[in-house]
This record gives C-alpha cells, sequence and structure tokens, in this order.
C-alpha cells in the first residue's frame, strides 16, 4: 500500500505540472511506472478524491474533462 500511496502522489504531482496537456493515460502509465500494481480504477478514485478536496485543481470545463479520457490509450488498459 505505501508503494501504490507514493505512486498516487507522484502521479499526482506529474499531473498538476500540466493539467491542460496530460492525459489520464499518461497519469495511470506514470504512476504504474513507479508501482505496477496501481490499476486505473484506483487513480481514478485517487483523482476524484482530489478534485472534490482541491476544486481549483479539477478541469474547468467540459473539454478538460472529456481531455483526461481522450488519448487512444486510455480507452485501452494502460
Amino acid at each position: 500500500m505505501n508503494g501504490e500511496r507514493a505512486a498516487l502522489e507522484a502521479a499526482w504531482r506529474f499531473f498538476l505540472r500540466d493539467p491542460h496537456d496530460t492525459s489520464f493515460a499518461q497519469v495511470v502509465a506514470f504512476a504504474r511506472s513507479r508501482c505496477p500494481s496501481v490499476g486505473r480504477e484506483l487513480v481514478r478514485a485517487e483523482f476524484e478524491r482530489r478534485f472534490r478536496r482541491n476544486p481549483a485543481a479539477a478541469p474547468s470545463s467540459r473539454e478538460d474533462v472529456a481531455h483526461l479520457d481522450s488519448s487512444p490509450l486510455a480507452a485501452a488498459r494502460v
């Protein structure tokens, strides 16, 4: 669990560096590069939790939200 927690924290920081040009697939791949057991669902749940806690970090429009899954890789299991 500590490895997953650290990977999720690193993925969050990775996302915040450029939230408008970072796809969800990139975030998942980044997290998995640090801890292979991190699943897509875990990343999504963690990001949703963080967006609720910090609304300013959440995508500000429908287009931004769509971008999180816009990568062709996002539809596939990363």
